[in-house]
């Protein structure tokens, strides 16, 4: 995670306006370790299923003075009593039943080293009931003025989660969310699905984010396991079918399909550009700034082009001091 930018722009995001996530799949904390750079200007409500976890978040949360929350309810379309499929490993139950026999014939390799079956962490150890609230209800009820980012890692409810969210994507800067490509729980909605909806919703789709080896399947019938180097800069990634990947979206002000007539809050465009640079797309997060500075944003005051001049200088040269890797040139 890359933050340079970020930091210079943060001071002049208001103190009481901070960047607000909504983390629907919240185990292992990992939304709150992408936004805690940001201290008190960040604040993160996850929701899981898993009560000790968040108590575990909260409790971590709390000891480094973090604004982040932790609600042990899952997220989905409605409020309702739903059977949570808990699998054998725990953090890929789902609101959906495995489907046992396609993952019987998979093989994957999450760490890069240790291969498994698929079925022995997806398949069904058992059945709980569980509360379920919507995204649109849960920021009613508890009079959420502000949700910037929304990101959903729920083993196949993604879909349901962001339609029971149609009122507050209105407001909503990006979305990071699973999506799978052949279903690996019954029924579930697949990419297609899930990318028509947001597209709809006024996002552009920017990247899919590979993470990990484990988004591909091999299969248990073949005597070998295979890899290819996807990109030279990173690790080879295992070879075989791709069946899941995270999607980032994020709406796209300067696109000349925006409306003349919408306008964004100067705060809501500074943390568009630190959402796009935190996700990876440094250079539009450079392209929002150059907008600024020319007077070309659509924002509802202007900011001195001196501070955005400045930003951009100072950000251009720690970035392309980074190593190689980096891939940056001027």
């Amino acid at each position: 995670m890359l933050s340079i930018i970020s930091s210079l722009l943060m001071q002049h995001i208001p103190q009481d306006d901070p960047l607000c996530v909504i983390d629907g799949g919240a185990q292992g904390g990992g939304e709150g370790v992408k936004w805690g750079f940001l201290g008190r200007k960040s604040r993160v409500d996850g929701f899981d299923p898993d009560a000790d976890e968040c108590q575990r978040l909260n409790a971590q949360a709390l000891r480094a003075g973090q604004s982040h929350y932790y609600h042990p309810v899952c997220l989905a379309r409605t409020e309702a009593n739903k059977r949570l499929y808990v699998t054998r490993h725990a953090d890929s139950s789902s609101l959906y039943k495995p489907a046992e026999k396609r993952l019987a014939r998979w093989k994957q390799c999450a760490d890069g080293q240790h291969i498994f079956c698929t079925i022995d962490h997806l398949g069904l150890s058992k059945t709980v009931d569980v509360k379920t609230t919507s995204v649109d209800l849960w920021v009613k009820s508890n009079r959420i003025a502000c949700v910037d980012f929304i990101k959903v890692d729920v083993q196949g409810s993604e879909l349901d989660i962001l339609r029971g969210a149609v009122d507050t994507l209105g407001q909503v800067l990006g979305i990071e969310t699973e999506v799978e490509f052949v279903p690996l729980y019954e029924d579930q909605p697949l990419f297609a699905d899930v990318d028509s909806f947001v597209r709809q919703q006024g996002f552009t789709f920017f990247n899919f984010l590979y993470s990990h080896s484990g988004h591909f399947a091999g299969r248990m019938a073949s005597p070998v396991s295979t890899a290819f180097v996807q990109n030279p800069l990173l690790r080879p990634q295992a070879a075989g079918q791709l069946i899941t990947a995270d999607a980032l979206y994020l709406i796209n002000p300067l696109d000349p399909s925006w409306p003349v007539s919408k306008k964004l809050t100067l705060a809501k465009y500074l943390k568009l550009i630190v959402i796009a640079e935190v996700c990876g797309q440094i250079e539009y997060a450079f392209e929002l700034l150059a907008a600024l500075r020319d007077q070309a944003a659509p924002i509802d005051k202007p900011i001195n082009k001196e501070i955005i001049t400045a930003v951009i200088r100072d950000a251009a040269r720690q970035y392309l001091a980074q190593p190689a890797p980096m891939g940056m040139s001027a």
